[in-house]
C-alpha cells in the first residue's frame, strides 16, 4: 500500500510542492534572521513605520477638519434652523395675536351691539310706558275739564249760546261745493291715500264712522274696498244724495251722534272738510268724543283746508261762508294730544301748482324763489291722523 500512496503522490506532483513549499519556509526563516543583523532593513522599517505615522496623522487631522467642517456646517444648519424657528414663532405669535384681536374686537362689538340693541328697547319701553301714562293722565285732565264745564253749564255759571240761523240752505249749499271744491272723481282720488291708514283697524264689529259725509265720495272709495263705513250729516241734500247712491248715511247732528254712541265702539272717525265748520269750542269737544269712542288703536282723521299755505288761508278759505275760522296744523295737533290721543301725526296733500323749473338759476335765487312757491302754492289741504 505504501508504494501505492508514493506513487499516486508521484503521479499528482505533490513531493514537487512540498519541496517548493519547504524552500520557501527556509527563505523566509533566513530573512527574518538576517534583519537583525542588516542595517538596511531596519532604516526601512523605520521609514515605513514613519510613512505609516505620518500618513496617520495626515488621515487624523484630515479627518479633524472634515469633523470640524461637519460641525460648522452643522452649526450653520443649526444657525439657520434656529432663525426659521425664530421666523416661525414670530409669525405664529403675530398672527395668533392679530387673530386673538380680530376675536376680541368681534366680541366686543358684538357685546356693543348687544348692549345698545338692548339698552334701545329698554329705553323704547320705558318711553312707550311713560307715553302711555302721560296720554292716561292727559286723558284724566281733560276729563276732569270737561266735568267741570259740565257742572258750571248745569248750575247756570255760563250764559247760553243763542241758535243761529242756518247761513245757507242745504241744496244751494251742494251746488256751492260742486262748483268750487272740484268734481267727485278728483275727490274720489284724492281721498284713496288714506285707506291705508285705517283698514287695518276697521270691522264690521268696529265700523268706521264719516262725520259730515257730504255728497260720499270717502263712503263711495270704503265701499268699493269693502270697509265698514256709514256715513252722518247735517245736510239733508247730502243725505239724500248719499242714499240714492247706495252709501250708508244718515241724518245727524255731528256732536250729538258722537255722544251717543258707547266708548271704545268704532275702529274710525273721519272728518273730511269739517272741522273748519265748527266753533272752536266744539271742535275740542268732538276730539274728546272721538278718543272716548274709538278703541286702542283706533284711528282719527280730520282733514282741513291748510292755512299755512297762502293762497288757502288768505283766499280760498273764505270761498265758504259757513266755514268758521282757518285751523292751524299744529294748533289741532296740540289739541288731539292734549285730550288724550297718541301717535299725532299730520298729511299734507293737494299742492295748488306744480313746482317749477329753475334750471340755470343760482343756488340761492333757487332757494327764495321755491320757499315763495311753498309758501304761496304749497298743500292745500293738511289732516290731522291721531291714534287713540
Amino acid at each position: 500500500m505504501a508504494r501505492v500512496f508514493a506513487r499516486v503522490a508521484r503521479l499528482l506532483g505533490i513531493p514537487e510542492i512540498q519541496h517548493r513549499l519547504d524552500h520557501t519556509d527556509a527563505q523566509l526563516r533566513d530573512l527574518r534572521d538576517s534583519h537583525r543583523t542588516d542595517p538596511r532593513f531596519g532604516t526601512l522599517e523605520r521609514h515605513l513605520e514613519r510613512r505609516t505615522q505620518q500618513q496617520l496623522a495626515d488621515q487624523a487631522a484630515h479627518t479633524q477638519q472634515q469633523l470640524a467642517d461637519q460641525a460648522a456646517h452643522t452649526q450653520q444648519q443649526l444657525a439657520d434652523l434656529s432663525q426659521l424657528l425664530n421666523e416661525a414663532q414670530q409669525s405664529i405669535i403675530t398672527s395668533t395675536t392679530s387673530h386673538l384681536e380680530s376675536v376680541v374686537n368681534a366680541v366686543q362689538a358684538s357685546l356693543i351691539e348687544t348692549t345698545m340693541h338692548h339698552t334701545e328697547q329698554v329705553v323704547s319701553e320705558v318711553r312707550s310706558h311713560l307715553e302711555a301714562e302721560l296720554n292716561v293722565a292727559k286723558r284724566d285732565l281733560d276729563n276732569l275739564r270737561r266735568m267741570a264745564a259740565t257742572q258750571s253749564q248745569a248750575t247756570g255759571s255760563a250764559p247760553s249760546k243763542p241758535q243761529t240761523p242756518a247761513v245757507i240752505d242745504d241744496a244751494l249749499y251742494i251746488s256751492l261745493e260742486d262748483h268750487f271744491r272740484g268734481d267727485k272723481a278728483t275727490v274720489h282720488k284724492r281721498q284713496m291715500e288714506y285707506l291705508p291708514y285705517i283698514s287695518h283697524i276697521v270691522s264690521d264689529q268696529f265700523p268706521l264712522i264719516d262725520l259730515g259725509c257730504g255728497r260720499g265720495e270717502w263712503l263711495q272709495v270704503l265701499k268699493e274696498n269693502h270697509v265698514s263705513a256709514r256715513g252722518i250729516d247735517s245736510n239733508t241734500a247730502c243725505v239724500a244724495e248719499c242714499t240714492e247712491n247706495g252709501l250708508s248715511a244718515s241724518l245727524g247732528e255731528l256732536l250729538d251722534t258722537l255722544s251717543q254712541l258707547p266708548d271704545a265702539s268704532c275702529g274710525s272717525i273721519t272728518m273730511f272738510q269739517v272741522l273748519e265748520h265748527l266753533p272752536f269750542d266744539v271742535v275740542v269737544n268732538v276730539l274728546r268724543e272721538a278718543r272716548r269712542v274709538l278703541i286702542p288703536g283706533g284711528v282719527f282723521i280730520g282733514e282741513v283746508p291748510n292755512s299755512e299755505t297762502l293762497r288757502v288761508g288768505a283766499s280760498t278759505f273764505w270761498i265758504d261762508p259757513t266755514h268758521q275760522r282757518p285751523l292751524f296744523p299744529a294748533v289741532l295737533a296740540f289739541l288731539a294730544s292734549s285730550v288724550g290721543f297718541s301717535g299725532v301725526t299730520g298729511k299734507y296733500s293737494s299742492p295748488l301748482a306744480p313746482t317749477p323749473d329753475l334750471t340755470g338759476l343760482p343756488d340761492s335765487a333757487t332757494k327764495t324763489i321755491l320757499d315763495l312757491h311753498h309758501a304761496i302754492n304749497g298743500p292745500g289741504d293738511f289732516a290731522l291722523i291721531a291714534t287713540a
